[in-house]
């Protein structure tokens, strides 16, 4: 398994993760405005108004998405500069699970190894199919949120 594809497995749990705590909290404010406005239109419409991408737009969806978008980046200058990725990814410890998978399956692999991708790529295209339950929380995202620096890195 390459950086990449070592990166995409995190990314989708810490995404799952993140979209549940944002899921409970758009259920939360929900039921909070509803409680304090007169109909139901008038609670979606003030919530829509705020928060029109839903629970996507919450800090922590957008958090993980920044924080994998940071680290294709890292990986592609990686991979730029020395021709392959370090151990630039947080690697998961052995476990007696573990026994039986073949990581270096290459049925397995999404990415290519040595070929800098897009981060679009890797944070909305690959999530297609297999986990296709996670392609709404992040294709309404307009903007990525990171910014560049005075020398034009990826901040």
């Amino acid at each position: 398994m390459n950086a990449f594809d070592r990166l995409y497995r995190h990314y989708v749990f810490d995404l799952r993760e993140a979209l549940g705590a944002a899921n409970e909290w758009w259920t939360k404010l929900q039921v909070k405005i509803a409680g304090e406005t007169s109909s139901k239109e008038e609670a979606a419409r003030m919530i829509v108004d705020r928060w029109p991408f839903g629970p996507s737009s919450h800090p922590f969806v957008l958090a993980v998405f920044r924080k994998y978008y940071l680290s294709v980046v890292a990986i592609n200058e990686e991979t730029e500069t020395y021709g392959h990725a370090h151990d630039s990814v947080e690697r998961t410890p052995p476990s007696e699970d573990d026994w039986g998978i073949d990581d270096e399956d290459d049925d397995n692999r999404r990415f290519e190894d040595g070929v800098p991708i897009a981060p679009w790529l890797l944070l909305v295209d690959a999530l297609h199919g297999e986990d296709e339950d996670l392609v709404e929380a992040v294709v309404w995202l307009v903007y990525q949120p990171v910014g560049l620096d005075a020398s034009d890195h990826v901040v």
